[in-house]
């Protein structure tokens, strides 16, 4: 059974070796993102043992939200399963879930094998979707939609008014049911510091010219581990693949990186776009997940 993803941890405070606007775009949203990447994904391993196709853009499967970023992935063919009621008992036969249902239909409670998740005055739950080529939450009426319709589809704890953990990046691509990647490159130096935040500098084989810190990047750089794929604003296609990385992370607040990333897609390379660095609220949302 695989556990579920924890990234409460996001919270936190962290110590920083930057500040001003550095510092700033140091959101919640990008570290979710980046989260879901290098730790929730890990463990999303789909039916045939093997990562969503990369081709495809997108996974095919079910969240499970359960509030204060702890978050679930079932990796499921919707040519079997399509339903969102099905999709979450296929959930909780994987992950060792016990849900209930009221007399009206409605989702009351998940017990997640430590603690039970119940609909109360401030918290309830409900299904989410995300329309397909959009980067925004809405929340279904009923449970009669179908999951094929939309980029992911979310079982989510959430607060009165409140929305689910980011799950799509800035491209509106989803961001979970990607294999465990062993090399990535960053194309920004926002990219980078997330990234080595997570204590993963050593998965990085290539970056952008202004990416210098931390001092194990710089290191890197010297001893020929990583290499220079271009600048922040121009990323190079041709030294990226000649790289050869499993996941790019680039920076939505850059046209030729959404550009490089939709390229990188058709070249079968899993690539994430994070949202605009100076965007405070979505980043706030976006970086906790991957």
């Amino acid at each position: 059974m695989d556990p579920m993803v924890d990234n409460s941890w996001i919270h936190e405070k962290r110590p920083s070796g930057r500040s001003g606007w550095q510092s700033k775009m140091m959101k919640t949203k990008v570290f979710m993102t980046v989260a879901v990447i290098l730790a929730g994904t890990i463990l999303a391993v789909s039916l045939n043992g093997l990562g969503s196709n990369a081709t495809l853009y997108q996974s095919e499967g079910v969240v499970v939200d359960f509030g204060g970023y702890k978050t679930s992935w079932t990796d499921v063919d919707y040519k079997e399963i399509d339903d969102p009621v099905e999709l979450l008992v296929k959930a909780s036969e994987k992950h060792g879930y016990t849900y209930t249902m009221g007399e009206d239909g409605k989702l009351e409670s998940v017990y997640d094998g430590s603690a039970t998740y119940s609909n109360d005055p401030t918290h309830s739950w409900g299904l989410w979707y995300v329309e397909k080529k959009s980067a925004s939450f809405t929340r279904s009426e009923g449970y009669g939609i179908k999951a094929s319709d939309y980029t992911v589809t979310v079982w989510a704890y959430t607060e009165k008014d409140a929305e689910p953990a980011v799950a799509v990046d800035a491209t509106g691509t989803s961001i979970y049911g990607y294999s465990q990647p062993s090399s990535m490159v960053t194309l920004s130096p926002v990219c980078t510091e997330i990234v080595a935040s997570m204590n993963a500098v050593s998965l990085i084989v290539g970056t952008d010219s202004y990416s210098n810190y931390p001092s194990s990047v710089v290191a890197g750089r010297d001893n020929g581990s990583i290499a220079v794929v271009g600048t922040y604003t121009d990323p190079s296609y041709e030294s990226i693949m000649h790289r050869g990385p499993d996941m790019v992370i680039c920076d939505g607040s850059q046209y030729n990186q959404v550009q490089v990333a939709k390229t990188l897609r058709n070249s079968e390379v899993n690539s994430v776009v994070l949202y605009n660095a100076e965007d405070e609220n979505s980043n706030s949302a976006t970086l906790g997940i991957i």
